[in-house]
């Protein structure tokens, strides 16, 4: 909570803010605002107390715009001191009012019309004073222009009811200004100013960080911690080494300037200052202490995301590898098709081609057999010719013979019956004999024709049926032959047709192995970069986020 106290140097109002933070402080410069701090009903309260000599200073002027003229410097200090802006202002009157509307009026002037919804009228009761507060015109015209909200102290420390009604109509001040303290240009001029100068000292601690995290992150997390507890206590000495070079040299810049006289007032302001630089050390541990912890927070945010960004590109880099694996699958199987294809139409052309070739070799083998039959057959023919006609042609001379010896029996018959007188009847019987006997003959011939025709059919029959059989065998051999010699070109035809699949396999596999070692490679390559790439719009994002 910050509160700005104005009023005259009369109104005492170090006694107001010694009741409101319950302790007793020095009377403060009257020319300079000062800044006090303590913890109220356990929350912090900070108090600017303004000069004194500002009622002074617009009394002596001829016009008040001169005398707001000398005081501006000292509003917009006040502002600073309770940067981004006070909750409210207190405006401490006496009993009597004199010209502390004045106040109002050069605070209105320098800080803003918006002031007055800001503003709360405070008076002390006198000890012992039965008199009932606000009970003047002129306060009541005060109270008007502040909203009629005011509150009344009196000057007992241990009443601190009087405290926490103070701060609860604060607090309904706040709440009715939505929640928002005060803040006009000069306060936004200030806090620019203060906000420029956070965003320098927090990007050079970003480039810092962001250097320190860079290393850390390639440092296991034990290193890491004993790393940023070695900062961090190298960062607390040479915070407490600067703060007390620069407490030492305030006590001897103290020491030249103030002399012995003035020892205790040296004392004074030497403790005050310890106390401010205690406190200054606490809010600056405090605030390194929530930037370390957003910056590890930060780099816990950034870690998981780089977990699941790098689970993602696992998952479609598997994927992705079981479509390429599927793919070359297909592609080998579809290439394995073709080659069996392939194969198999080379097996059967050259199954066609061996068979034709057989065939024609069979056929002329076939033809050289029949020609070589038909000659031997004709050859037995001729030679069996040659031996019935021999056969024939002794029978016939055989024939002859007996005829011939017949005949000479006939004549020697004929002759001896001429001898004996009887040759008209022996001509007669010789004619019939002659007749007889070439029928006989002709008979015979003709018998021998048949006979000689018969026996060469049935020769020629049984050397048909013989050249059939023999045939037939021939065929019968040349068929196993054929049959054995197929199934053994089949046999190793399979044999080279499984021992190329098992090399075009080997080969395949050995190709696929490399396929995918590259393949593996390029993905871990991409992979990495798609790190680099996150961890750089990581940082640019932390980056970005710093700046704002």
């Amino acid at each position: 909570l910050r509160i700005a106290l104005l009023g005259d140097g009369k109104t005492e109002m170090s006694t107001v803010r010694n009741i409101i933070l319950d302790r007793v402080e020095p009377e403060s410069n009257r020319n300079e605002c000062k800044k006090f701090q303590g913890k109220v009903s356990e929350r912090w309260v900070t108090i600017v107390e303004t000069p004194g000599q500002w009622m002074e200073k617009l009394a002596s002027s001829w016009f008040l715009s001169r005398g707001i003229q000398k005081i501006q410097p000292q509003i917009e200090d006040c502002g600073s001191l309770l940067f981004p802006g006070p909750h409210v202002f207190l405006l401490v009157v006496p009993s009597e009012i004199t010209e502390e509307k004045k106040i109002l009026k050069a605070v209105k002037k320098v800080l803003g019309q918006n002031i007055m919804s800001y503003t709360m009228v405070l008076q002390k009761r006198e000890k012992d004073s039965y008199r009932l507060p606000f009970y003047n015109t002129k306060l009541q015209t005060l109270l008007k222009k502040c909203g009629n909200r005011s509150h009344v102290f009196n000057r007992d420390r241990t009443d601190r009811t009087q405290v926490t009604e103070l701060l609860g109509k604060i607090d309904e001040i706040v709440a009715k200004n939505g929640g928002y303290y005060y803040c006009n240009e000069i306060y936004r001029a200030d806090t620019r100013s203060l906000i420029t100068k956070r965003e320098n000292e927090l990007k050079k601690q970003r480039e810092r960080e962001k250097k320190r995290f860079d290393e850390d992150q390639r440092e296991r997390a034990r290193e890491m911690r004993q790393r940023y507890e070695e900062e961090q206590r190298n960062r607390e000495k040479i915070l407490t080494e600067k703060y007390e070079k620069q407490r030492k040299e305030s006590e001897r810049a103290l020491k030249i300037m103030f002399d012995e006289e003035q020892k205790k007032r040296e004392t004074a302001l030497r403790e005050k200052h310890e106390e401010s630089l205690r406190k200054k050390i606490e809010e600056l541990k405090q605030t390194y202490k929530e930037e370390n912890k957003k910056t590890e927070e930060l780099r816990k945010r950034h870690k998981k995301e780089v977990k699941i960004k790098r689970r993602e590109l696992e998952q479609k880099y598997e994927e992705k590898q079981r479509d390429t694996v599927r793919a070359i699958r297909e592609e080998y199987e579809e290439e394995q098709r073709m080659r069996e294809k392939k194969l198999k139409e080379e097996y059967e052309e050259e199954q066609r081609n061996r068979e034709r070739v057989m065939r024609q070799k069979y056929e002329e083998e076939q033809k050289d057999r029949e020609i070589k039959l038909r000659e031997n057959f004709e050859e037995e023919q001729k030679e069996k010719v040659m031996q019935l006609r021999h056969k024939s042609e002794e029978k016939l001379k055989e024939f002859e013979r007996s005829m011939k010896e017949r005949y000479e029996e006939d004549q020697k018959e004929r002759e001896r019956l001429l001898r004996d007188g009887f040759e008209e009847d022996m001509r007669h019987k010789l004619e019939e004999l002659k007749e007889k006997h070439r029928e006989e003959e002709m008979m015979k011939m003709e018998e021998l024709k048949k006979r000689f025709e018969e026996e060469q059919r049935v020769q020629i029959e049984e050397l048909k049926l013989k050249y059939e059989d023999r045939e037939r065998t021939i065929r019968e051999v040349y068929d196993e032959l054929q049959r054995k010699r197929e199934k053994k070109l089949k046999k190793r035809a399979d044999k080279e047709r499984r021992e190329s699949v098992r090399v075009l396999s080997q080969k395949y596999e050995e190709e696929n192995r490399n396929k995918e070692r590259e393949m593996k490679d390029r993905k871990e390559e991409e992979l990495s970069e798609r790190e680099k790439e996150l961890k750089k719009m990581r940082e640019r994002e932390l980056r970005e986020k710093y700046e704002e």
